[in-house]
């Protein structure tokens, strides 16, 4: 069965969407838990038995990452699908979409921040695409 629209046509229609998607994205910052990293000077110290040991030194290197995402900030007097919930909601709520890079980076994000402000995970994630899942929309909510 032939498609209506060609490989090359789905192609270019792909790479509108990208474009649209650079042209209006905005900067968010996203922490992840600090990796700590354990340097250990005494040479007879046996990290299965415990105890207290000498020389020891705990480093934790910061994960962050400056992303790019499509940011619409919502009113949740006008959130279509969260009747149920909309008297909890107390803060804005801020969609964003993402590449499904930022979405992997997003897992298990300690922090993100949009805008200058502090916001958390709030809903679920749905795919979005085309011909394909090319994005991600996820929502947050403002905290203070």
């Amino acid at each position: 069965m032939a498609d209506l629209i060609s490989s090359d046509q789905k192609l270019a229609y792909r790479s509108v969407f990208y474009d649209i998607h650079d042209t209006f994205a905005r900067d968010i910052i996203i922490f992840k838990i600090p990796k700590r990293t354990v340097i250990s000077s005494d040479l007879t110290y046996n990290f299965a038995y415990g105890g207290q040991q000498d020389g020891t030194e705990v480093t934790y290197a910061p994960v962050s990452g400056v992303f790019q995402a499509r940011v619409m900030w919502l009113n949740p007097s006008t959130l279509n699908g969260f009747k149920d919930i909309k008297e909890e909601i107390h803060g804005n709520i801020v969609k964003l979409k993402v590449k499904k890079d930022v979405f992997d980076f997003l897992d298990n994000a300690q922090h993100v921040e949009i805008d200058g402000r502090s916001v958390q995970f709030f809903g679920s994630s749905q795919p979005h695409g085309l011909f394909g899942i090319d994005f991600y929309n996820i929502f947050y909510e403002e905290t203070n």
